[in-house]
């Protein structure tokens, strides 16, 4: 069994955000088995799930806060407008983990 992966956002206060990952592949295999010939809902699912291009890329490009939000769960922080701030705020994909804030060399 995989564990299920989770796109973090962080909005520009400060808040970060976790959505599974399987909320945007569903999404765009949804439309890819409809407008394709040969779509096949399960092949286009579990190729984006391989892929965390595929998936920040979707959820960029096809999808607003709008359509995610109530997947979403708030790590900390107070609300900002996050129509506005979907295609801009930093995006990553992970594992889920107690801590999401992407680690470099000066916080290890």
């Amino acid at each position: 069994m995989t564990e299920e992966m989770i796109l973090f956002i962080q909005f520009s206060d400060g808040t970060i955000w976790g959505i599974p990952a399987k909320i945007i592949a569903e999404n765009r295999a949804k439309h890819y088995a409809n407008v394709d010939i040969d779509g096949d809902y399960y092949a286009e699912f579990n190729h984006a799930m391989e892929n965390s291009f595929e998936i920040t890329d979707w959820a960029v490009g096809n999808m607003d806060w709008e359509d995610v939000k109530e997947h979403a769960k708030q790590i900390g922080g107070i609300e900002a407008n996050y129509n506005e701030e979907w295609y801009s705020a930093k995006k990553w994909i992970q594992k889920p983990i107690t801590d999401p804030l992407p680690q470099n060399e000066d916080t290890k």
